[in-house]
């Protein structure tokens, strides 16, 4: 496939230098020009080639899950990584060197669920996580607030979320409902059966 990887593809790809092919089932692709290529992974992790070399996080360079499901940059050029079972976390430049931080975002620092498959940055730099059972969870900086099905979610997988012209978000769930917000508020439209 030019300019890019298909989704879900089994393959092995000779990536490295020395000739050696790592099998991998890509999951998310995103093509950065803050960070190069980055490839998430089934159950690989992430790879990321900026132009000059690869290198592969892994949960042993401390990644909570090998099982890479979405991939975001902020507009601060952090990079969060929605995986399934191991939350989400923050890649982050440390400043003046080539190393890099990881931040974990699990239940213990009050995500609701541990498989994030959706992620998206809002104009006011909040970060809105979509999970596969918790519903959605809102990020201020430090805390996270919970939407589920008493605050207007109309399920609890939340796996799309986008933000229109008028810069309403609209998030997408695993019922034939999507449910948005205007002006501050939730509401759900129900979208007629096929």
């Amino acid at each position: 496939m030019a300019g890019g990887l298909p989704a879900s593809t089994e393959r092995r790809l000779p990536i490295f230098p020395n000739g050696t092919a790592f099998p991998i089932t890509t999951s998310a692709v995103s093509f950065r020009t803050g960070w190069g290529t980055l490839i998430g992974t089934n159950s690989g992790g992430l790879l990321l080639f900026d132009g000059k070399s690869l290198r592969l996080f892994t949960e042993k360079e401390g990644l909570s899950s090998n099982a890479i499901y979405r991939l975001m940059e902020d507009r601060a050029g952090n990079l969060w990584i929605g995986t399934l079972g191991g939350g989400a976390a923050k890649l982050s430049r440390k400043k003046g060197s080539d190393a890099f931080q990881i931040t974990h975002y699990t239940e213990e620092e009050g995500l609701n669920h541990i498989s994030v498959i959706a992620l998206l940055e809002d104009d006011n730099g909040n970060l809105w996580m979509g999970t596969d059972g918790g519903g959605l969870n809102l990020f201020q900086g430090n805390t996270f607030t919970h939407y589920t099905e008493s605050e207007g979610i109309s399920n609890r997988s939340v796996f799309s979320i986008i933000s229109d012209r008028r810069n309403s978000l609209w998030f997408a769930t695993f019922e034939v409902e999507s449910t948005g917000t205007t002006e501050g508020r939730l509401t759900t439209t129900h979208n007629p059966k096929a």
